[in-house]
């Protein structure tokens, strides 16, 4: 009752929005995960003693942490890696003020859940560890890119008119 009150704020009602808007696709995606989609290797293949005993294997966290450190700075087919092309650009556009903090915080939220999300997956996975991150890493990297970009530039604030020149529809 007081968790049904307190969702009933007048602040909390986009989330109630967003709750509904996402309902209807949620159902879709469950119906189709439960009765069309077809089997996968991570969970037919393995039985939940097996994705337990992965999950509690020191080893297999360690293999992800250090393919993942050794690896993510070093994506991209640049000098260096992309991020740090990235970082070069962001220390040269930034100009951070709080909002602009938080949006960008906000957003490498994001990119870090899809990351652990990602690290979960291959702690779990029933191929050989090293080729399952090998093959697919890079792809994966790429799908977060145009986010970590995003997120990055962020950071670059609106400075201290946009707020006004923005509302009062000036060019």
């Amino acid at each position: 009752m007081i968790i049904v009150a307190g969702v009933q704020a007048p602040r909390f009602r986009p989330l109630r929005y967003l709750a509904a808007g996402a309902a209807g696709p949620a159902v879709a995606v469950a119906a189709f995960k439960l009765g069309l989609s077809p089997s996968n290797d991570l969970f037919t293949q393995q039985t939940a003693a097996d994705i337990a005993g992965k999950l509690i294997d020191p080893g297999r966290w360690t293999t992800v942490i250090d393919r993942f450190v050794d690896l993510v700075p070093a994506w991209g087919e640049v000098p260096g890696g992309a991020l740090a092309g990235l970082g070069l650009a962001v220390v040269l556009a930034a100009s951070p003020d709080r909002r602009s903090a938080r949006r960008a915080g906000f957003a490498m939220l994001l990119v870090g859940a899809m990351l652990t999300g990602y690290g979960l997956i291959y702690v779990i996975t029933p191929a050989p560890l090293e080729w399952q991150i090998a093959t697919s890493l890079d792809r994966l990297l790429t799908q977060l890119w145009p986010t970590t970009v995003w997120a990055a530039f962020q950071l670059s604030g609106g400075g201290p008119g946009l707020s006004a020149d923005v509302s009062s529809g000036a060019t």
